[in-house]
């Protein structure tokens, strides 16, 4: 599994893919920003409009000729310690290009925002099963948020594939 992901990676920078910015999740009262690339520069992003329960936006990614790149979602899910917001950027076909952790407010369960654990989801698509204990090993002390973000991943690439069946509608 982790050999899918150090490919998937390095096809991912291999691809040439450019600047697409997201915010960073805060460490205590410090704010931190960082970049990810993994839409071309110059790429047009158009909001779709959801009804889904806690998904606060989803954006399709497309090139100038209008041939769609991607999507990011972005949701709330809910864990013990309340809920938190994630964003899952995903490639044409619903596969995974990034997860992030936006916001955690609890007290228990932040280990959730590790690097160790986010890499799990890159590459993981639709015909993968995205389930702790299956195919993503969940973070010790923070399960039920392991849980709670590897469903909300689950759930944008049910929707995203969604997405793509249904010719580009404009509404969720």
């Amino acid at each position: 599994m982790r050999y899918k992901n150090l490919i998937f990676t390095a096809l991912m920078l291999v691809s040439g893919f450019a600047a697409f910015g997201i915010i960073g999740c805060n460490e205590g009262n410090s704010k931190s920003a960082s970049k990810v690339e993994l839409f071309p520069a110059g790429s047009i992003a158009v909001e779709i409009a959801s009804n889904e329960k806690g998904v606060r936006k989803i954006v399709r990614m497309t090139d100038r000729s209008q041939k769609v790149l991607g999507y990011r979602v972005e949701m709330q899910v809910v864990s013990r310690s309340g809920p938190f917001n994630i964003m899952v950027a995903l490639d044409s076909r619903a596969c995974v290009l990034y997860a992030k952790v936006l916001t955690y407010r609890g007290r228990r369960g932040r280990k959730v925002r590790s690097k160790a654990f986010i890499r799990q989801f890159a590459g993981k698509c639709p015909s993968d099963a995205v389930r702790v204990g299956n195919d993503i090993d969940a973070v010790t002390g923070a399960t039920l948020s392991s849980k709670a973000m590897t469903g909300g991943v689950r759930r944008a690439i049910e929707m995203v594939k969604a997405l793509g069946k249904t010719n580009a509608p404009e509404v969720f």
